[in-house]
């Protein structure tokens, strides 16, 4: 590691912008896709690496859903935040705020009340171990409608909410959300 490497690698650090799913290693990735059955492009870490090098925004949101649908149980939302947790500790990250797309894992099975509770734990953990601060950020996609917003962002509780929306192109219609109150505060 040369001299500036370390000297950033020692800077302490504060990521605004990280995506929970995003921050899957392949092996984690592997491993969560063998439990619920998934079949994924690739077999091993190097290959898994190679793909998630995407090519555009359609294949980045493939990758995306793929690993959506590895993530269901509490746990795995855990190992994934336990995995990031460690890894921002060894790039000196001191502060973070994690988006999560709660409306994309209710749809497909978890139990955003389960996942929320399960992620505050490792919240704490993270501070209490590391000296991290994590925030969640619950993204909205808005054109699941304003229902799924609802469902997401009631049962997993917020520190603060983006919104945003998987178009094939800058021709698709964006269903804008209407403002949804009411909101209970993240359990950390």
């Amino acid at each position: 590691m040369s001299e500036l490497e370390t000297f950033i690698r020692r800077m302490p650090k504060v990521e605004l912008h990280i995506h929970l799913e995003g921050s899957i290693q392949p092996g984690t990735l592997l491993r969560l896709a063998e439990r619920r059955r998934i079949s994924l492009p690739a077999t091993d870490e190097q290959g898994l690496r190679e793909w998630f090098d995407f090519r555009d925004f359609e294949h980045f949101v493939q990758i995306y859903l793929t690993c959506c649908q590895c993530l269901r149980d509490p746990e795995d939302f855990q190992l994934v935040a336990r995995e990031l947790l460690a890894e921002q500790s060894r790039q000196n990250v001191l502060c973070f705020e994690a988006h999560l797309t709660i409306g994309t894992h209710l749809a497909n099975g978890a139990n955003g009340g389960e996942v929320a509770d399960a992620l505050s734990e490792v919240i704490r953990e993270g501070e209490q171990k590391y000296g991290i601060k994590m925030s969640l950020i619950t993204d909205i996609v808005r054109n699941l409608g304003p229902a799924r917003a609802w469902s997401g962002l009631s049962t997993i509780g917020v520190v603060a909410s983006s919104r945003w929306g998987c178009r094939a192109s800058s021709r698709s219609p964006t269903n804008p959300l209407p403002n949804i109150f009411g909101l209970r505060p993240m359990r950390v």
